[in-house]
């Protein structure tokens, strides 16, 4: 479906329909957080930007990530047709300390495969600017939020499987790590058919 603007120069504009979009998890087969500890050479970290100067040592990181193995962003109108998929997306966050200064971080990251269902998302546009929203919630096992992150997620037409990442540095509010069990999620935004 098109809307037809009349310009005042007398030319006629076919504009696409613009669908909201809302999240939704499809297969979710990994419910657990998982925790890994491990190490990883100071030159690397330096190179990332998480430690202030490289250092010739190891430094312990804890990683703890949830996957999702589908997930989706559908019309919400008619929920069965879908805008935009996610496969195999993972969160990952690491905790470490600067070697130097022993200031922590945390590392977020996020990565996932894109398929476009012939939607785009419009920047520019009034009152549908930017990307599609992904609200990510870290809570505690009683389902008690102890961090949000929002997620930008731009798509064009083109994408089918394409690998997609993003990624954010803690400085400054650390404690939720430690109780970070369980994940929730939500989000939406507005696509353009192509």
């Amino acid at each position: 479906m098109t809307y037809t603007n009349h310009r005042a120069t007398g030319t006629i504009q076919e504009l696409s329909t613009l669908r909201a979009a809302e999240f939704v998890v499809k297969e979710d087969p990994w419910p657990e957080v998982t925790v890994d500890q491990y190490t990883v050479p100071g030159t690397l970290l330096y190179r990332w930007g998480l430690i202030v100067k490289p250092v010739d040592r190891e430094v312990n990181l804890t990683s703890k990530t949830r996957t999702i193995k589908k997930a989706v962003f559908a019309d919400a109108a008619n929920p069965a047709d879908l805008c935009v998929t996610l496969t195999n997306f993972r969160i990952s966050a690491t905790k470490g300390e600067d070697p130097s200064t022993h200031a922590p971080f945390i590392w977020i990251a996020m990565d996932y495969l894109i398929t476009s269902h012939d939607d785009h998302t419009i920047e520019g546009f009034p009152g549908a600017e930017g990307p599609l929203i992904l609200d990510l919630n870290f809570k505690k096992p009683d389902d008690g939020i102890v961090y949000y992150q929002r997620v930008p997620i731009s798509v064009r037409c083109d994408q089918n499987n394409e690998h997609a990442v993003f990624f954010y540095v803690e400085r400054y509010y650390l404690a939720w790590f430690d109780h970070w069990q369980k994940m929730g999620w939500g989000g939406g935004g507005v696509v353009e058919g192509c």
